[in-house]
């Protein structure tokens, strides 16, 4: 979650209708993670994904370029989020309504309606009386 004064240092340029895996991969502690790109890139009907594993040697002003020139990422920041899910979570988290979730890589729809969140890290801080707990 971002301040809603928060402000990105990244080129502007037209976002690409694809969807980006950004980020780590490798290892057995990745292993799920490994299996859902796999299913993803060997899916039969083909799904517009960019997988680009890091392994962290990005910069972060780097990460951010990379993520702003894409609509859709798997792993979100600023872009709507698509999310792995199970289906004892959707009922019990109000914010899957402000992203693409799938249970299945087969359930991955980019073109499919969500709510655009207006919500941001202040909203959740008044939230959790943050002020509260820290006094």
């Amino acid at each position: 979650m971002l301040s809603r004064d928060q402000k990105l240092k990244v080129e502007k340029k037209e976002k690409k209708n694809r969807i980006i895996f950004l980020g780590q991969a490798e290892g057995s502690q990745y292993y799920r993670r490994q299996l859902v790109l796999n299913e993803i890139s060997n899916r039969p009907t083909k799904i517009p994904i960019d997988i680009n594993v890091t392994n962290r040697k990005l910069t972060y002003q780097e990460y951010l370029q990379i993520l702003s020139e894409y609509k859709y990422v798997l792993i979100s920041l600023g872009c709507i989020p698509i999310q792995q899910v199970t289906h004892e979570m959707i009922p019990l988290y109000k914010e899957l309504d402000y992203s693409i979730n799938f249970v299945n890589v087969n359930d991955i729809h980019i073109n499919k309606e969500f709510k655009e969140m207006d919500y941001f890290l202040e909203d959740f801080f008044e939230e959790i009386e943050l002020c509260n707990i820290v006094d």
